[in-house]
């Protein structure tokens, strides 16, 4: 009601449902229906969509095609605004966010902004082909090493500016150089002081909770 047959055809085809169109509501998965909720806010084409609990019910592959559906549309410059529980589900979906625990908000920001005031350092993975010499390896902070007669593994803080040049140099392989960003739950375990397991667990008040208070960035 109160949109052209036309109109309704072209949301449909956004949000992948165009081949149900005939279809009856309890004929569609959970999956189906959130992506139909969402076509339906779209009919009014918003500049701000709000989703809460957007992937509740989905199985992993609903999930995926949600997200893609939601990045799409991130890209045509409507604004998205999602609350969930499933930090998982945001981790390279969302540029911004607020994290909440107990009803406080904990940190807010763009992810790098709130890595930067929790003080996560910049790590990196490497995987080499055959080990540094012992030189170059004093020069490096190391948090992980491991080694197979094929494989040398590493996580690295602080990396050399060069480092890469002069692996490259050696005619050691490079397979892996990446950088390694902290999950949403490892920067919500940072904001409130708890570990993963506590995180979770009931608290009745939350006063109780070791707070890390953030300072705000002057003007």
């Amino acid at each position: 009601r109160g949109c052209s047959k036309e109109s309704a055809m072209e949301i449909l085809t956004v949000i992948g449902l165009k081949n149900r169109a005939s279809s009856a509501l309890d004929s569609l998965s959970q999956g189906m229906r959130q992506r139909l909720s969402l076509g339906i806010a779209l009919l009014g084409t918003p500049d701000v969509l709000v989703l809460d609990e957007p992937f509740n019910g989905m199985d992993p592959v609903a999930i995926d095609a949600f997200k893609r559906l939601l990045q799409s549309l991130a890209r045509k410059g409507i604004a998205i605004v999602i609350s969930s529980h499933h930090l998982f589900e945001l981790d390279q979906l969302i540029d911004t966010l607020a994290l909440l625990h107990r009803g406080q908000l904990v940190a807010h920001g763009t992810t790098d902004s709130i890595q930067e005031k929790l003080g996560f350092e910049q790590l990196t993975e490497v995987c080499l082909d055959s080990e540094l010499p012992e030189k170059l390896m004093e020069n490096l902070d190391i948090l992980e090493h491991s080694s197979t007669t094929s494989k040398h593994h590493m996580i690295l803080q602080s990396v050399p500016k060069n480092l890469l040049n002069d692996i490259v140099e050696l005619g050691i392989g490079v397979n892996t150089w990446r950088e390694i960003q902290p999950s949403l739950i490892e920067l919500l375990c940072a904001a409130t002081g708890l570990d993963r397991q506590s995180i979770g667990m009931d608290v009745e008040n939350s006063a109780w909770l070791p707070m890390r208070k953030l300072q705000e960035e002057e003007e």
